[in-house]
Order: C-alpha cells, then structure tokens, then sequence
C-alpha cells in the first residue's frame, strides 16, 4: 500500500517527511529516496536509498486515578477529539444524598488534569454525559434533582483553552426528566435528547440544541407525537447536520 507524503527541507541537512494519511499501528513502513534527489549543488543521489520502520502497537498504559475526593464516584462517561484529548465526567457522593458532577481533561503527553467540579446544585445529580466537537470543545450533560424528587436536564459546555462555563438548566419541563442523550456535532452543535413526565401517565420525548455561535441554548421543544409513554431515546446526526431521533 502506497502512503502519500509531503516532503519539507530546512536548507542544510534536515530533511521532513509527513504522511498525507494517518499510519497504521502495528505495521511496517518503506521509504524510498529515488535517485532524483539531489543535493545543492545538482548532483543526483548515486544509488536509491530504503529505509524501513514499524509502527508501534496499541497498547494500554497504566491506570490511573482521575479524581481526589473520598466520596464514592459513579455513572462515569468520557469521549475523545481526533487529537487525542479526552474529557471524562462523573457524580461523585459528598456525604448523604447529595452528589455532585465532576469532569477531568487528558492532554496527550502530559496525562490526566486535576478534576472540577461543573454542576452548580446542592441536589442529586446522576447520568452525566459528555461530547467533543473536532476542535476541542464539549458538552456535558446530566440529571439534577430540583430538590422536590424531581429530575431536570443541565448543562455545561468546556471551550478549549478556556475551560469549564456556568452549568444551566436547559428544559423547564413540570416533570421529571430521564436519563439524557448528547452528540456534539463538527461546528460545535450539541444536541441533546430526553424522555419527560408531561402528566396523566403520559411521557413524552423533548429535544433542545446549542449554538456555538450565539453560545447559548435554545428552548426545549416536544418531538414525539403524544397520547402514550414514550422513553429511551437516542439521537444522529448525518454529514449534512440533518438530525434522526428515535424512542
């Protein structure tokens, strides 16, 4: 299989060659210099030149503890961009009934951040999640008891070099709300997706965005036709930024 590269010299010795494509782990890789090289004064390379190297294989490093506190951590989620940094969220117990969410950043190369905390409430928090954009941005969102044993959806949203923002109520919902979905999408879009209490034994499935532009919510909007129960729902997003919700 042939690699497409571009190929860089410093004007001395140094010579860069950057593949055009990402390298296989785990596998064995020609280079050829042809005698069409030639050095700075004209002359041609006097014979070709192979030279050969293998990437390395996919291992697992060490494990390692992502959070300080000595209350009990639980519904853990975490995703990662394309250059390799990585958020995880949790809940963690801070004594009684009360959790909090917690978030922690990994940079390749210098490991695992210290965790904050990025919910705002003195209530039960629970099933949080959390999605990168291409760029380093995320969202994370999560269930949060109104202290009246009852469940809204908030949120946050990390802007890379910048950090953690305000944590929001993103639905204003009577009734409880179910556990919630989230997709991030290549602008900076997150969608998220969740089944709520609307009364007389009816649930229905509600849905609200966030526009990275104006950097705000916008109103959580009912999809579901009604009449019934309605839970579990998952959400997709296609290349052209069209939107499928099923439950």
């Amino acid at each position: 299989q042939t690699v497409p590269a571009s190929v860089a010299f410093d004007g001395t010795t140094g010579v860069t060659i950057t593949p055009a494509t990402e390298l296989d782990l785990g596998t064995r890789y020609t280079v050829t210099v042809t005698q069409g090289i030639r050095d700075l004064a004209g002359n041609p390379l006097a014979d070709e030149y192979n030279w050969s190297f293998t990437t390395t294989e996919a291992v697992w490093r060490e494990s390692a503890l992502v959070e300080a506190d000595d209350g009990a951590a639980f519904f853990s989620d975490v995703d990662m961009n394309n250059d390799g940094e990585a958020i995880a969220v949790w809940t963690q117990s801070v004594g009684g009934p009360v959790t909090q969410v917690w978030a922690n950043n990994y940079e390749l190369g210098s490991g695992w951040d210290t965790a904050v905390r990025i919910d705002s409430s003195d209530f039960y928090a629970d099933a949080p999640v959390i999605s990168f954009d291409t760029v380093g941005n995320a969202v994370a969102v999560w269930l949060q008891d109104n202290g009246a044993f009852s469940f809204n959806v908030w949120a946050n949203v990390y802007t890379a070099g910048q950090g953690w923002g305000t944590a929001q109520l993103i639905e204003t919902g009577r009734g409880s709300a179910g556990t919630p979905q989230l997709l991030m999408v290549d602008d900076g879009t997150a969608l998220v997706t969740w089944a709520q209490d609307v009364g007389a034994s009816e649930v229905g499935v509600f849905v609200n965005a966030y526009d990275p532009e104006a950097k705000t919510w916008g109103t959580a909007e009912r999809i579901d036709a009604g009449g019934g129960i309605a839970d579990d729902p998952r959400i997709a997003v296609d290349g052209l930024g069209g939107r499928t919700v099923v439950w």
